[in-house]
C-alpha cells in the first residue's frame, strides 16, 4: 500500500466501514487534484482538523529550535532580524514560553496554497493539536496582499483565532496571491499560519521525492 493511501486511511473517522474504499478512491483522484485538499478532515460535526509542516529535511518529531540553532541554519542576519520582529507578537501572545526559541510553523490542510505533498520535493508532515494544544498555538492568514494592508488579520491565540482565521481564508480565499516578502524576498504563498510553540508528534508524512 502506498505511503500516501495509508495517510488517507489514518484519518478516516474511527470505525468507517467504507474506510477502504475512501482511502482507494481518494489516491486515485490525488495525482489529478493533489494531496492537500484530500486530507482536509474538517467539518461542522467537529471532526479533527489535520494540520501539516513541510521541511527539506526529515525529522522524528516536529519541535522548535533555539534562535541561535536558527541563526547557525539559515547564515542570514536579515532574515533572522526580520523573523525575530515578526515573533515578537507571537512572544507576547505566548508569555509562559522561552523567549530565546522560535517556533514551529505548520497550515491547515486544505486552507493554504502551498504546494501539494506530491509536488513538494522535500518531506510534508501531518498531525492533529489536541484543544489543550490549540490553546496553546496562534493562528493567523499570511498572504501577499497583507503586505500592502489589504485583507489585514491580526494573530491570536486559541479556538477563537482558530475559528477566525478559517473564516477569513473562506471568504478571501479567492482574492489571495503569491507574492515576494518585500524584505527576504522569500515567496509568501497565502495560508492559515499556525505557529506552535512545542514539539508534536506527526501520524504520517510523504518522504522526500528521492524516496518516493
Amino acid at each position: 500500500m502506498r505511503l500516501i493511501d495509508r495517510g488517507l486511511q489514518a484519518i478516516l473517522p474511527e470505525g468507517d466501514s467504507a474506510g477502504t474504499s475512501l482511502a482507494w478512491m481518494a489516491g486515485a483522484v490525488a495525482a489529478a487534484v493533489g494531496l492537500v485538499r484530500l486530507l482536509m478532515v474538517w467539518r461542522g460535526d467537529g471532526e479533527p482538523l489535520v494540520f501539516q509542516h513541510q521541511s527539506s529535511d526529515f525529522y522524528p518529531t516536529l519541535k522548535p529550535v533555539s534562535y541561535d540553532e536558527l541563526a547557525a541554519m539559515r547564515n542570514s542576519p536579515t532574515y533572522m532580524q526580520a523573523r525575530r520582529q515578526t515573533e515578537e507578537e507571537y512572544h507576547d501572545l505566548l508569555p509562559e514560553y522561552d523567549r530565546e526559541k522560535s517556533f514551529l510553523y505548520a497550515t491547515v490542510v486544505g486552507f493554504n496554497k502551498m504546494k501539494s505533498a506530491e509536488a513538494y520535493p522535500g518531506f510534508t508532515y501531518f498531525f492533529r493539536l489536541t484543544p489543550s494544544q490549540i490553546g496553546d498555538t496562534i493562528f493567523e492568514v499570511v498572504d501577499g496582499e497583507a503586505v500592502d494592508g489589504k485583507h489585514p488579520l491580526r494573530p491570536g491565540r486559541g479556538q477563537p483565532a482558530l475559528s477566525e482565521a478559517l473564516a477569513h481564508w473562506q471568504e478571501y480565499e479567492s482574492q489571495l496571491r503569491l507574492c515576494k516578502h518585500p524584505v527576504t524576498g522569500c515567496t509568501i504563498r497565502p495560508r492559515v499560519e499556525v505557529v506552535i510553540p512545542f514539539e508534536v508528534e506527526y501520524f504520517d508524512y510523504v518522504p522526500q521525492v528521492e524516496d518516493r
